[in-house]
């Protein structure tokens, strides 16, 4: 939902997970001095604040790394995770906020660091 929302809004793909975000040094020093949250929509933030710069490559993390990691077929642990309450939840409590950030970064609501005007 949140890459579906950061494509309308920039007119690019841009993936919102953290488990495979890779941030160079450089950028770093650059967008963690304007980072304002503490929690998992950081992430949000720094795909905000790099998004003309990211580097995108298609992988399906979740077809192969969780079945490995864990020992499962990919189908069925899939299921599992789609069925999950306990997970919608968890999925809930990253997703709002980072949505939140988005539609304030489209309302030019935070102090003018990140406003992208896509739909000015």
């Amino acid at each position: 939902m949140i890459t579906s929302v950061g494509e309308m809004l920039f007119q690019k793909t841009l993936d919102f997970a953290w488990c495979h975000l890779a941030v160079g040094t450089n950028q770093l020093r650059e967008v963690l001095p304007k980072i304002k949250n503490r929690d998992l929509s950081m992430v949000a933030e720094f795909v905000i604040l790099l998004r003309d710069r990211i580097q995108t490559k298609e992988v399906n993390w979740l077809a192969w790394e969780d079945p490995f990691i864990y020992a499962r077929n990919p189908q069925q642990l899939k299921q599992e995770r789609e069925e999950s309450e306990q997970e919608t939840r968890k999925r809930l409590a990253y997703m709002i906020p980072m949505l939140q950030l988005l539609y304030q970064n489209e309302r030019g609501e935070l102090n003018g660091h990140y406003r992208v005007g896509a739909f000015n």
